[in-house]
């Protein structure tokens, strides 16, 4: 009898929380709950003899540096088998308001989750970011001079794709549930080991479809 491997999951979901999002922000909460199960389902198919014994999970909330009072929030790690009521209450808690103009404060967001602490306990990880938009990007920077946009993010697309390439664990994935424009599109083109799901925030897609992008998110070749 062959001997399943075990691997491990870290996910930081990063979340638009503008008010543009108000109509689908329930939909968007549910599949935000649901994706960690759907994730180590997909990681224990027979055919693979793996066996996620871990999965920890992070939420990243983003509105608009410019326009709100609080426009980004980060949790700590949630451990999903221990703490899981704790991670769905965060979420559910989340309200959708704010923003200014039809940008948000995305690429930033990015930049907190792919700085998380990521760990590796079994000889197979997955490090994966998920990001929930129903809107297109600012530049990264252009809330300058901005008094609470944060110092220390990037400056530039490029800096941001190298913290990607060069700053996360070999193990990244980053799956994009977002409109197909022009930046989330130019993303997934340049950045390896990246996945665009075109959608609002995947609020409209079929709970099939979500299971297909779990599937994604842990194998994604």
């Amino acid at each position: 009898m062959i001997q399943a491997r075990q691997s491990s999951v870290d996910i930081a979901m990063c979340i638009d929380a503008t008010g543009d999002m108000k109509e689908i922000m329930e939909r968007v909460k549910e599949h935000a709950i649901a994706l960690p199960r759907l994730i180590k389902e997909a990681g224990e198919t027979p055919e693979a003899f793996h066996r996620v014994v871990r999965v920890r999970v992070r939420v990243i909330v983003f509105r608009d540096f410019a326009a709100d009072e609080e426009p980004l929030r980060a949790s700590p790690f949630f451990d999903w088998e221990k703490e899981r009521d704790a991670f769905e209450a965060y979420v559910r808690a989340i309200v959708a308001q704010g923003g200014g103009d039809p940008e948000e404060n995305s690429l930033e967001a990015l930049a907190v989750a792919m700085r998380s602490e990521w760990e590796r306990v079994t000889p197979i990880s997955r490090h994966i970011i998920l990001l929930f938009t129903n809107a297109s990007a600012h530049s990264l920077g252009d809330r300058f001079p901005t008094p609470n946009y944060p110092a220390d993010l990037p400056k530039s697309m490029d800096e941001l794709q190298s913290l990607w390439e060069f700053g996360m664990p070999n193990s990244r994935r980053l799956v994009l549930f977002a409109p197909p424009d022009a930046l989330w599109k130019q993303l997934e083109w340049d950045w390896r080991d990246s996945r665009l799901i075109p959608s609002l925030a995947s609020a409209d897609l079929t709970e099939e479809e979500l299971r297909e992008a779990a599937r994604v998110a842990y194998w994604m070749p």
